[in-house]
């Protein structure tokens, strides 16, 4: 896995963790169309960043409703 070249600095960012500091330096570097993100604190400052964010909910829907691959309430089911 690449690491981004410049990080967030922890102390300026100290609500997110290493993972979400990382993700949006290096989706910010490589100019990445989506970010795929869970922590709220996260996709609010990659939203902050105009990053367009997704989180694993959002992408279970679509491949659900869009594809038909997958039975959204049997796989929430699952998951809990």
């Amino acid at each position: 896995m690449r690491q981004p070249q410049q990080c967030l600095e922890g102390a300026q960012f100290s609500n997110l963790g290493a993972g979400e500091r990382e993700g949006i330096a290096l989706a910010q570097e490589l100019h990445m169309p989506w970010l795929f993100m869970d922590d709220p604190e996260g996709r609010k400052e990659a939203t902050r960043r105009a990053l367009r964010t997704t989180g694993t909910l959002e992408v279970l829907d679509g491949t659900c409703r869009d594809d038909g691959l997958l039975d959204l309430p049997t796989v929430l089911t699952q998951l809990l």
